[in-house]
């Protein structure tokens, strides 16, 4: 933009050098919404248009990085591509910990285990209110000692979750095998709507690991506990695939496109020893 006349003499014996030997081009796309929600839904929809896009004019897929802030927007892009046949590659996003998804079905390993942690039971309740398949649920009235839900006794999730439409066979759940067990799961809770590479991984997990003698559920789960911060959708490095990753992590590399989603993202944030904040002038 044009600068003021004051702004402008301090720059006025300024030249920027440039490299003429090759042409670059920036495009910039805003999004005529307040609502976050659908404000993000876009971008992630605009970026998957964009490397359509670039794929049709003979770019690579290994020809494209898309950098975030931070870990949480690139893991829900990362699951956003996957999940639309775009392969990708990331250290950072590829977590089983970061499915909504995997971390549901895990939540209901554990409550089959002890179904009276509460935990579970509430980080179940959570997915499914978040995801749209359970209305009007109140976790406070659920789980308070005063309610007449969860928390009081006298009924269990599963009698909770037949009465919304949500029948799992109990007599399957009590004797089935972990393979059997999830998919049930992704049955009745409709998670196979669409291909999630996450879900698909954390089967091949159950299988491999009932295959090693670990088939009962707290065997697995004792084991899922010390690996469950590692376990990721494994990507073989050489295969084309866009790269998604922090800009911390781009630091010195170089692609031919670049995509920066969320550049509005505002940049203060918490380190170990202090908080940027942005304070008025009078202040």
């Amino acid at each position: 933009r044009e600068l003021d006349e004051e702004s402008s003499e301090y720059y006025k014996e300024v030249v920027q050098k440039t490299n003429k030997e090759k042409e670059g081009y920036v495009r910039l796309q805003f999004f005529d919404t307040k609502n976050i929600e659908e404000y993000q839904e876009s971008t992630m929809e605009a970026v998957l248009a964009g490397i359509r896009e670039l794929l049709e004019r003979n770019y690579s897929l290994s020809d494209i990085a898309i950098l975030f802030r931070g870990n949480e927007k690139a893991s829900r892009m990362a699951r956003h591509l996957l999940g639309n046949g775009i392969p990708v590659v990331s250290s950072e996003s590829l977590l089983l910990a970061s499915s909504p998804e995997v971390n549901f079905m895990v939540s209901w390993l554990k409550y089959l285990r002890n179904p009276e942690q509460g935990i579970p039971m509430a980080n179940i309740l959570s997915y499914l209110s978040t995801a749209g398949k359970l209305e009007n649920i109140d976790l406070h009235e659920l789980f308070s000692k005063s309610g007449t839900g969860m928390g009081s006794g006298d009924r269990d999730l599963l009698y909770y979750l037949e009465e919304r439409g949500f029948k799992l066979t109990r007599g399957l759940l009590r004797q089935s095998g972990l393979y059997d067990l999830a998919e049930e799961i992704i049955r009745v809770f409709g998670l196979d709507d669409k291909v999630n590479p996450y879900i698909l991984f954390f089967m091949d997990t159950l299988l491999e690991q009932s295959s090693k003698g670990r088939g009962d559920l707290g065997e697995f789960l004792d084991w899922l506990d010390d690996h469950y911060d590692t376990l990721s959708v494994v990507v073989p490095e050489n295969v084309d695939a866009v790269r998604v990753m922090t800009i911390h992590k781009a630091k010195g590399l170089e692609f031919p496109v670049v995509l920066l989603p969320f550049a509005d993202s505002d940049t203060r944030k918490l380190t170990k020893d202090m908080l940027w904040t942005g304070i008025s002038n009078k202040e």
